[in-house]
């Protein structure tokens, strides 16, 4: 019987540390994502700014 309990306890032991290694994981693939995401805005933003600059300036020069 205590043997029995012994796997029990080795089982929940191993499929805690299963899940708080998959939580880890999944929070650094989350946060990976969020950089590419912000990255990625960040360069749309920064094209778009470009662009209005670009045309602002063709009119001025079109004056």
């Amino acid at each position: 019987m205590a043997e029995v309990q012994k796997e029990r306890d080795d089982v929940k032991k191993n499929v805690s540390t299963i899940a708080t290694d998959w939580d880890r994981s999944v929070g650094q693939i989350i946060g990976g994502l969020n950089q590419v995401l912000v990255g990625q805005f960040s360069n749309q933003v920064k094209e778009s700014a470009q662009q209005k600059r670009s045309g602002i300036q063709e009119l001025q020069d079109n004056k």
